[in-house]
């Protein structure tokens, strides 16, 4: 995939989340909602600024006006809120609307994902598109769009036709109405029904991680940027320095070049599932004389006993390209996980959102993850 479009400046940030708060495409968003949101959001960055070890420097930190993200159908989803502490945006988080319960969809260390300047938004259309709109024809955002596995959309009505850009990855799509498009965002009842299946289990392990955590840092430098690989990097440069595997490449760009031919990624930056866990093993193997096993995970609970022997997981998920159905594919590396029924969470390092410690709710994600593969040193 490609890499998320650059982070644009505070003062143009500062403009993009003041974007459609007031009304949305069914009309005023009530206040009491995005209260309580807020509250629901700021319960969860003050516990995990203790809980999760590593995102200390949350603790103190509130939320600022929100980002209101939409379905096609113009009904509110989500809330995106940064994170800021002493006038420094430490993070951003993503809460579900009231219609699922205000449940944490995504949290990260990194700014909310932001919407271009006119002037960007016409060279990307250019570029991608072969349109030559000048940036005085651009006009206001129509709503920003969700999909919540990497699918943060603004859209814009331009020459009949609805015009999309995806805030991480910079693709382009083109419809001719927002009735036409489809997200994998499970609906408010599909959600629900998930959370109710787990109440009264009662299980609670907490917090669990592999050694060194922080130590696991996503890769995505020098034009080498296809997730497949570079997830790769993130879990072999781990193992060389902590899991005793100090044979492999100490380069990581020589890591990424040779894990690109062993997993056989396509010019298109596409790594097969089929391929990434026999991609690593042969890399370790032939190029570093490292011995590693993989393996096919299926469940959370997969992911929980793997994390907890300290073995990280790759997990590869789809994104809905409109028009066109699962056609991006994307892969993390999965370091760390809460588990406390009925709330289930993962914590990975992401090439595209370049972040080291970016968390998802696993229940709003489950049905797009296309292969989990356990790296074993």
């Amino acid at each position: 995939m490609k890499r998320r479009l650059p982070v644009i400046l505070a003062i143009v940030l500062a403009l993009v989340l003041a974007l459609p708060i007031v009304a949305s495409a069914k009309g005023q968003v009530a206040e009491k909602e995005v209260d309580q949101a807020r509250r629901v959001a700021q319960a969860w960055v003050d516990r995990f600024a203790v809980t999760g070890p590593k995102l200390s420097e949350w603790d103190g930190a509130h939320l600022t006006s929100p980002q209101l993200y939409y379905n096609p159908k113009g009904e509110l989803t989500a809330y995106m809120f940064s994170i800021e502490k002493n006038g420094k945006t430490v993070g951003h988080i993503l809460v579900g609307s009231s219609a699922y319960g205000y449940p944490i969809f995504e949290g990260g260390e990194t700014f909310p994902f932001s919407v271009p300047s006119a002037s960007e938004v016409s060279g990307i259309l250019e570029k991608e598109l072969g349109l030559q709109i000048p940036e005085e024809s651009i006009g206001e955002p129509m709503l920003l769009l969700l999909d919540l596995f990497q699918g943060f959309y603004v859209t814009y009505k331009l020459e009949g036709k609805i015009v999309g850009i995806n805030l991480i990855t910079g693709d382009v799509f083109k419809a001719s109405n927002l009735e036409e498009l489809k997200t994998l965002v499970p609906s408010p009842e599909e959600y629900k029904a998930a959370k109710r299946g787990r109440v009264g289990i009662l299980a609670c392990p907490g917090w669990g991680e592999i050694y060194h955590a922080d130590d696991m840092e996503y890769y995505c430098e020098n034009n080498r940027c296809w997730c497949g690989p570079c997830s790769g990097v993130s879990i072999g440069a781990w193992y060389r320095d902590y899991g005793g595997h100090g044979g492999l490449h100490q380069d990581k760009d020589t890591m990424y070049d040779r894990l690109k031919i062993y997993m056989g990624t396509t010019s298109e930056g596409i790594t097969w599932p089929w391929n990434y866990g026999p991609g690593f093993v042969n890399y370790a193997y032939y190029d570093c004389g490292e011995f590693f096993n993989w393996d096919y995970r299926y469940t959370f609970g997969n992911i929980v006993f793997d994390i907890n022997n300290n073995w990280p997981v790759a997990l590869c998920g789809a994104l809905y390209e409109p028009g066109y159905g699962k056609k991006k594919w994307h892969w993390v590396a999965i370091k760390a996980y809460w588990w406390c029924d009925p709330d289930r969470l993962i914590f990975c390092t992401d090439s595209a959102a370049e972040q080291n410690w970016r968390c998802f709710d696993w229940d709003a994600i489950e049905d797009d993850v296309v292969a989990l593969i356990r790296i074993q040193g």
